[in-house]
Parts: structure tokens; sequence; C-alpha cells
């Protein structure tokens, strides 16, 4: 028998929410009727494509709540790493507090190093040449390629060149 609380349906419980709030907050996204009569087609706004995205992570999260067919991996939720999945909430949070202060660079750096590390990797050498190479090559394609602006470097440097 099938148990009721799986990891998959955990995912999907979780996955559901997210949408569920990002269809609600993508409604708040104003709309720009000059932008809007110029590049996008009638009936389309800023709003549009998140909330089809919301609703395609709807309609794929109840799939995954409501699936009956068994898998071999399916494990009951008392199996759940609870640690690990708390760690990652925690790193989560203080990379989203980190990024302004410390920057881009490091920031990212430091939140892929110790994610790696709390999902097993105990390779120093190998953490931080994949975590800073990573972090750079994003922050490269992100800032160059698609013009977007990240400060990469940590907040008390611009303080100090002032």
């Amino acid at each position: 028998m099938k148990p009721l609380l799986t990891h998959n349906r955990i995912g999907g419980f979780l996955l559901l929410i997210f949408c569920l709030t990002y269809a609600a907050l993508s409604q708040r996204i104003p709309s720009i009727e000059a932008v809007q009569s110029t590049t996008m087609p009638s009936g389309m706004d800023a709003a549009s494509m998140p909330f089809f995205l919301s609703i395609l992570g709807i309609l794929l999260s109840l799939w995954v709540i409501f699936d009956r067919a068994p898998t071999k991996n399916t494990q009951p939720a008392k199996d759940l790493n609870w640690w690990r999945f708390i760690m990652f909430l925690a790193l989560m949070l203080g990379y989203g507090w980190g990024i302004r202060p410390l920057g881009f660079l490091l920031s990212t750096s430091l939140f892929l190093l110790i994610g790696f590390r709390i999902l097993g990797e105990k390779r120093i050498t190998l953490l931080v040449a994949v975590s800073c190479t990573i972090a750079l090559a994003f922050w490269l394609l992100m800032s160059q390629l698609l013009g977007v602006h990240l400060e990469p470097l940590p907040s008390i440097l611009r303080l100090l060149d002032a």
C-alpha cells in the first residue's frame, strides 16, 4: 500500500503553495499602457506570463499530489531528512539577507559552498572551485550578456571608495 504522505506529495504541496502565492502576486504587476500598446499583442500585459506559469505550476503540483501510480523510490515522509531541509531553508534566508551587504559574488559563492557541504560534499578545494566558478559565470551572464545590474562586491568596499 502506498503511504499517504510521501516525499513527492510534500514537494507537490510546497509547489502548490508557492504557485498559488506566485499567482496572487503576479496580479499586482502594474500594466504600463505605452509599452503594452507597442510591444505586446492585445490582451497581454506584464502579468500574463507569470500568471500562465503559475497556472501551469498549480496543475503540475496537483498532478503530483493526486498521482496514484506507484514508483520505486516512493518513501514515507517520516524518512525525510528534516535537518537538511531546515538547514537549506535557513541557508536561503541567509542568502536573501546577505546578498546586498556581501555582494553577489561573495554571497552566491558562500551559498553554493555551504549548500554543497550540506548535501555531503567534503572536498574543500572542489567546493571552493565549483561555487566560485558558478557564481562568477552567472554574474558575467547576467551583467555582461543580459544587462542586469548585480552588485558584485560587498557594500563596505563602495563606502571605502567614496
